[in-house]
């Protein structure tokens, strides 16, 4: 059965479930590791719907109703899915001149 709904690429449904869930994982990870098996969160997966065209590579696209019913599940069992944190750098000293490379960085 054919259904028209909101999709969303998976770099969006990452900031969509970090936005809803808050930083407990890496999601751009997880959906790549729940896509090939590899993961689940709380005995969940989310996997995508189809791929799209974009850039002449296919990449996934996960349907809106799947992702709010994965956030739903997830927030109904997990108290750390509760808080949502913005993102949070760190304090660092640093040299603009040197190539990223060969810079290591230190927390201070």
């Amino acid at each position: 059965m054919k259904t028209i709904g909101r999709v969303y690429p998976a770099g969006e449904t990452a900031l969509l479930l970090r936005q809803a869930l808050g930083n407990m994982r890496s999601w751009d990870d997880a959906l790549a590791d729940m896509r090939t098996g590899k993961t689940q969160v709380y005995g969940f997966i989310l996997k995508p719907i189809g791929k799209i065209y974009h850039e002449r590579v296919k990449r996934p696209v996960y349907a809106w109703e799947h992702i709010k019913d994965f956030i739903l599940k997830i927030t109904a069992i997990s108290e750390n899915a509760k808080f949502k944190q913005p993102p949070q750098g760190i304090v660092a000293e640093y040299d603009d001149a040197t190539h990223w490379r060969h810079q290591v960085i230190t927390a201070r």
